[in-house]
């Protein structure tokens, strides 16, 4: 395992994704080890089926941290592939779109009050 730890930098995500589909046991055990921006394109690559069961035994925090580095698209894909995933991740998932939303309003409430609006 320490020599696929030294080699797993060095393996392209389509590559990874690949390998994980084929494997069951130790399947988590190796993406767990991926550093984030690999372990988030591998992520991308897999099939739905293998996605929900990366995604469903990770933290939400890790899969934050994930989507965090996807495309708005890929993370949208990762969302919506886990029809089973649970309301903590699916929160966690869309918490950077919630945040820009909020954002987005304040600034118009803003620019209302500033202009004399409701």
């Amino acid at each position: 395992m320490n020599l696929l730890k030294e080699k797993l930098p060095q393996i392209h995500p389509v590559d990874l994704a690949d390998i994980l589909e084929e494997l069951d046991h130790h399947r988590v055990a190796i993406f767990n080890e991926l550093e984030t921006e690999q372990a988030s394109e591998t992520l991308t690559e897999v099939e739905p089926r293998v996605q929900r069961k990366l995604v469903s035994s990770l933290t939400v925090e890790r899969v934050a941290e994930l989507v965090d580095e996807m495309a708005p698209a890929q993370a949208a894909d990762i969302r919506h592939s886990d029809a089973t995933m649970t309301c903590r991740r699916a929160h966690a998932i869309d918490a950077p779109n919630r945040i820009t939303r909020n954002l987005g309003n304040e600034h118009v409430r803003t620019r209302r009050k500033a202009r004399g609006g409701a």
